[in-house]
């Protein structure tokens, strides 16, 4: 295919961050704790096609593994300081209010230093968790939502659900827009 850009930089701009993106996303690595999925009609080949058209790297953490970490992680009471202290600061600022107990938001700061450990282990900017609510709530005694946010605000992309039906289309917009992405269920059927 051919392209022709005449006098105007936007057009060429817009060109070549998408190839940009494109080439940003083909290959990329993504943490996918509790292993890959896909939902909806389908979504059971979603990781193998990610795999075979995205060549993402999937690389399966279990929740086995991910429970040590966390044990690791509430016995390193530096960990735990740190943790304490940004939620504190966190829950500090202007226009946040507190709706449940401390320590859930305390602990999903800790959560969100394993999640980090674990991309930075295996050298990734991606994570996505399955089963997040059923299977992280009883091991880690916090949901996996607010560390999910903290890691996409800090620029990294975290996706709950490990929903591989529309994870490399949330990493090819987050490499388009320089901004964090959000997962929704993906689509409502319009016109077929």
């Amino acid at each position: 295919p051919c392209d022709v850009v005449v006098d105007n930089t936007d057009e060429l701009v817009w060109r070549l961050r998408a190839l940009s993106a494109l080439h940003n996303t083909l290959g990329s690595k993504i943490v996918a704790i509790g292993d890959a999925s896909g939902w909806g009609a389908g979504g059971q080949k979603a990781p193998q096609i990610a795999a075979e058209k995205w060549k993402m790297e999937i690389i399966p953490v279990s929740y086995d593994d991910l429970g040590k970490r966390i044990e690791s992680a509430r016995a390193d009471q530096a960990l735990v300081q740190k943790a304490t202290a940004e939620a504190a600061e966190y829950m500090d600022q202007r226009g946040v209010t507190l709706s449940t107990d401390r320590g859930y938001v305390e602990r999903a700061f800790v959560l969100a230093e394993v999640f980090k450990s674990l991309m930075a282990e295996h050298g990734s900017n991606a994570m996505t968790i399955n089963n997040c609510m059923s299977t992280i709530m009883p091991m880690s005694d916090t949901t996996a939502c607010l560390p999910l946010t903290l890691i996409n605000d800090s620029g990294a992309l975290a996706f709950c659900e490990s929903d591989f039906v529309v994870i490399p289309s949330g990493i090819l917009l987050n490499h388009i827009c320089h901004t964090p992405v959000f997962l929704n269920d993906p689509t409502y059927h319009h016109d077929g």
